[in-house]
């Protein structure tokens, strides 16, 4: 049988106490850090990753010419295409072949990225951007824009990688429609009129 002897009592808690306040000295000097850190990540600019700015880029310049005035002798500024996946391009080609029999196109209503017809230049602007990866080919820019005077048209644009660049394969509209499908719909209906 094995003997245990009685451990001293002022022993027991002076090596408690010191235990003790060892753990709450810790624990604040983990808070004081935890709430400078969170100081530094609110006061931090974002960092992104290669493929978000690639992606950013191309929605910012998307997004640029609702900004440019237009004076009474100028045009109105060139329309920037994104590029399309190869998939999308064959289908708004195949769209734009039968726009020559006339206007039967919903998809042709209005302009697919302010989702309008007229912009205020002074007052539209994108409100609100967010990415988010499906995978490292995949990825959606939810946009919130406004052309002015509105709350703002939220706006999908999808996102695949092909051939090592970022290119647009959908849009799904503010009120849930996706371009693919809109323009399926409208080659299939000038079809229908004109076979």
């Amino acid at each position: 049988m094995r003997s245990t002897s009685p451990q001293n009592p002022a022993k027991v808690t002076k090596g408690k106490i010191r235990k003790f306040v060892i753990r709450v000295f810790a624990r604040a000097m983990l808070l004081c850090g935890s709430v400078a850190f969170t100081q530094d990540l609110a006061n931090a600019k974002p960092i992104y990753s290669a493929d978000e700015l690639a992606v950013r880029a191309i929605v910012k310049r998307v997004y640029s010419k609702y900004a440019i005035p237009i004076t009474s002798s100028q045009s109105a500024p060139e329309n920037y295409e994104p590029a399309y996946s190869a998939s999308l391009s064959k289908l708004i080609s195949t769209w734009k072949s039968t726009s020559v029999y006339g206007e039967i196109e919903s998809m042709s209503e209005s302009d697919w990225y302010c989702q309008c017809q007229d912009y205020d230049e002074k007052k539209a602007k994108l409100i609100s951007q967010k990415y988010s990866f499906r995978d490292r080919n995949h990825v959606v820019a939810d946009v919130l824009f406004t052309v002015g005077g509105r709350a703002g048209s939220k706006l999908k644009l999808m996102f695949v990688r092909e051939q090592a660049a970022w290119k647009l394969d959908d849009l799904r509209f503010e009120d849930g429609t996706m371009l693919r499908a809109g323009l399926q719909h409208d080659i299939a209906n000038a079809a229908k009129v004109y076979p």
